[in-house]
């Protein structure tokens, strides 16, 4: 549970960033879906781009930790 909530809080600064900046939302479909360059790449400014990285990066991090944490359970629930 805490490492979902680390990454809906990543997620949610995230996308608060993207809003803050270009005044436009951003679906979670499109945010799990871009790669981290892509997430940099959003941004002019370069703070902008290092923040984007790295919480893209830590949000794909975070998704792979909960994916093998997830195989493991069930694994063993079975």
């Amino acid at each position: 549970m805490g490492l979902v909530q680390q990454r809906t809080s990543l997620m949610l600064s995230f996308k608060s960033l993207y809003a803050r900046t270009t005044g436009q939302a951003m679906t979670l479909s499109k945010l799990k879906g871009m790669e981290v360059k892509e997430a940099q790449e959003l941004y002019e400014h370069p703070a902008n781009q290092l923040i984007a990285h790295v919480q893209k990066q830590h949000i794909d991090q975070l998704t792979e930790s909960i994916e093998k944490l997830e195989k493991a359970i069930l694994k063993s629930a079975k």
